[in-house]
């Protein structure tokens, strides 16, 4: 019986990323922003996983839909001074009851107040850099199908080798 070939990755908790957002807020609460508004969104990204070349039909390419969610977060002052940034990230099932998330980055972040720009987008404490930074605390064994079937086709090879060796001495 040949057994599947697996791939672990070091991936962020559900966990790890919600205590992420929830500092975020309160460093923009200690800065005078407060949370006012909330936007989420599913798009699909396509990429290519493969290439081919046929001389009657020329290059074709394999593409594969990569899903990403985009969180959007809006503050403002009592002034009225605004401040959000999105990140983007992909979700995977850890299990029935719990999800983990990957390929985190603030892709957006702005205030309406310049001065308040570079330390509230740019600063130690800013969405970019407290995502950035987050442990890769759980560990996702996922099956890794290309090795699979590479090592299936490899046996199968071999075997067929091995067994039309002893018919070359007939």
């Amino acid at each position: 019986m040949i057994s599947s070939c697996t791939t672990t990755r070091n991936v962020t908790s559900n966990n790890t990323f919600d205590n992420a957002k929830n500092t975020i807020e309160i460093n923009l609460n200690q800065n005078g922003y407060n949370l006012n508004g909330e936007s989420h969104d599913e798009k699909n990204e396509l990429v290519s996983t493969g290439v081919s070349y046929s001389k009657f039909s020329g290059y074709g390419s394999a593409i594969s839909n990569d899903y990403y969610q985009f969180d959007t977060y809006k503050f403002c002052d009592t002034v009225g001074n605004t401040m959000d940034y999105t990140v983007k990230y992909k979700v995977g099932i850890a299990d029935e009851r719990d999800y983990y998330v990957d390929c985190i980055q603030v892709v957006g972040c702005n205030t309406s107040k310049s001065s308040d720009y570079n330390k509230l987008c740019n600063g130690n404490y800013s969405p970019a850099k407290t995502f950035s930074n987050l442990p890769k605390d759980y560990h996702k064994t996922t099956t890794d199908t290309d090795a699979t079937y590479t090592a299936i086709t490899v046996t199968t090879i071999l075997i067929l080798i091995a067994s039309l060796i002893p018919l070359l001495f007939i």
